[in-house]
């Protein structure tokens, strides 16, 4: 795994690509690489990490440090590693991570 944390989103979701941006925008201290769900790099990153393709329909996924992160666990770790004040993103895990990915769920279907 790259040392450098590996986004991969939905490349047809104005919502995912609109966050994208906002990751990639000012002082992005991490210097995260981003992939379309949809693109052949991408599918060569999920069969290096025997992740099955069908999840990138559902959730946004976060490589990072040789862990994998899925739903609000990676738009958290996204944010940390965005740097500066994003950093304290953390204090967010204090909500228990079935609430946090119900309203992540509710805003991917509503999105």
């Amino acid at each position: 795994m790259s040392g450098t944390p590996q986004i991969i989103y939905d490349g047809n979701c104005k919502l995912c690509k609109q966050a994208v941006r906002f990751l990639k925008s000012g002082s992005n201290e991490s210097g995260m690489d981003f992939f379309a769900a949809d693109s052949n790099d991408t599918k060569t990153l999920l069969e290096q990490h025997h992740i099955p393709g069908e999840l990138t329909n559902k959730t946004v996924i976060l490589l990072d440090n040789q862990k994998m992160y899925i739903k609000s666990a990676a738009i958290i770790r996204a944010l940390q590693n965005k740097g500066g004040w994003w950093k304290l993103a953390g204090v967010l895990k204090i909500i228990p991570a079935f609430i946090r990915d119900g309203i992540y769920d509710f805003i991917a279907r509503n999105r």
